[in-house]
């Protein structure tokens, strides 16, 4: 499909087909879609939770504010964030470069002071968790444009009770903290949004070349 007639299609889906479902090989795309999003020097401090079970939805949806595409979509995908940063995670992170590209680690140590020194700074700015949030978001966008492109419909949700969502899926147990969450499946076809006209800006009002 034309990315631009795909970005056209799209729209944040007010209401689901309960009944149609994504297969296994759909998901497993989502997920390696999201696998291969690009992050801040490559870090990926994220980790997303893919939920079909329709009882944890049930739960969910308790804690989103109501919004009927909780309860009603194929999957919902939660995007969360690291509950605090060290170290140990860039030295990880850099074992897996050294392990995947052979390359050596005295190559590497400039790289790993870099980015130590960096996410030190973040701290002492209180940003780390505004800076991680940011590369969640990039994950968002990066699965909306691919749903719209494979025609899977999406509603990303931003009002819902992170806490809560953190406690029903044990996600601190796992040292990862709820940020946002995005509905995917198929629109159902009484859904109103689906036909009303996209509205944007003009081009020259928002875009400039210079």
């Amino acid at each position: 499909m034309d990315i631009i007639k795909a970005l056209n299609w799209r729209y944040a889906t007010k209401k689901f087909d309960a009944k149609r479902k994504l297969s296994v090989k759909q998901i497993q795309t989502l997920e390696e879609i999201l696998r291969l999003t690009p992050t801040s020097l490559g870090l990926q401090w994220m980790k997303f939770f893919v939920i079909k079970d329709q009882k944890i939805k049930d739960k969910l949806f308790a804690v989103s504010k109501r919004q009927w595409q909780v309860e009603n979509c194929s999957h919902l995908i939660v995007f969360s964030i690291p509950i605090k940063t060290d170290n140990k995670m860039i030295d990880q992170f850099l074992a897996l470069i050294q392990k995947v590209r052979w390359t050596g680690e005295v190559a590497l140590q400039d790289r790993k002071e870099r980015i130590k020194a960096l996410l030190g700074r973040y701290k002492e700015a209180n940003q780390i968790d505004s800076r991680l949030a940011q590369q969640v978001n990039i994950a968002l966008w990066n699965l909306l444009t691919a749903c719209a492109v494979l025609k899977i419909d999406t509603c990303p949700l931003g009002a819902i009770q992170p806490d809560m969502y953190d406690k029903i899926l044990w996600i601190k147990k796992q040292w990862f903290k709820t940020v946002l969450a995005c509905a995917v499946g198929y629109r159902a076809k009484d859904d109103g949004y689906a036909k009303v006209k996209k509205v944007r800006r003009p081009i020259e009002k928002i875009v400039e070349e210079i």
